[in-house]
């Protein structure tokens, strides 16, 4: 290549960068505290929890512990407000306070009303059989139609 090609490159490579920069989107972004959007996260998500097994805060303090054996199948049912649009739960998680431990199931249950449910087969990943007894908590994600996904907890 000639050098006179490449110094015409060069010019229009410098151009072209320069048209770019005079028109890109600005890299400023006005991020909000989640405070100023309680209202909309309450009409998203208000009032998912879970109602079997209880949520934390929901049972007396003597019977705050479920107890599970591994492998055994639990119905669990989550409720929502009945303004909220969160639609459905797409998940239920087994976590410990290291993080997740194993996803339990990813289907999908609608709410019919204000409420779903599913049967949940809990399982311990092998490595933590050893552990046994050891306490968790599990997780859930309820999808909405155009937005952030809904979660919900069940921790002791």
């Amino acid at each position: 290549m000639s050098f006179k090609y490449i110094i015409v490159l060069l010019i229009l490579c410098i151009f072209a960068n320069t048209c770019v920069e005079s028109y890109s989107i600005p890299q400023v972004l006005e991020l909000h505290a989640r405070d100023d959007y309680t209202e909309i996260f309450k009409k998203l998500c208000g009032g998912f929890n879970y109602t079997n097994p209880k949520a934390n805060g929901t049972i007396p303090a003597q019977q705050v512990d479920l107890k599970v054996k591994n492998g055994d199948v639990i119905n669990v049912t989550w409720a929502k407000n009945p303004d909220a649009e969160v639609l459905k739960v797409v998940s239920c998680d087994l976590y410990t306070d290291k993080g997740l431990s194993n996803p339990l199931w990813n289907k999908t249950a609608d709410f019919v009303g204000t409420v779903a449910w599913a049967l949940v087969k809990v399982v311990v990943p092998a490595a933590d059989e050893s552990l046994l007894p050891k306490r968790y908590f599990l997780r859930s994600f309820g999808s909405t139609k155009n937005g952030p996904q809904c979660n919900c907890y069940r921790y002791d």
